[in-house]
């Protein structure tokens, strides 16, 4: 089996669904935590990221998405709860713009 964007938002137990309109049948190669600002020089084409965004990356979240997407992520998953109650709203404008 492959795992899929999909299969991850079809995993009720994780609770995660999507912000953005996007290709969910992208394949996931694996799965990643991090709390850096950068995290693309730990991370390869087809990863998926989840974070719950304790510190706001320089640049500020859009600039995050942007590097995440240049960098060829399959996705990525936003903790609220935590540090937010919310997903920021300038990642998600700028995920829906990718």
């Amino acid at each position: 089996m492959r795992l899929t964007v999909a299969w991850l938002l079809g995993r009720r137990e994780l609770g995660l669904r999507s912000l953005v309109d996007t290709d969910l049948s992208r394949p996931v190669r694996w799965v990643h935590v991090s709390e850096l600002a950068d995290p693309t020089p730990f991370l390869s084409d087809g990863e998926f990221l989840l974070t719950v965004g304790l510190r706001e990356p320089t640049g500020g979240w859009g600039e995050y998405v942007e590097r995440l997407v240049n960098h060829g992520l399959a996705g990525l998953g936003f903790g609220v709860g935590f540090g937010h109650d919310e997903v920021p709203p300038d990642l998600i404008d700028t995920a829906k713009q990718q």
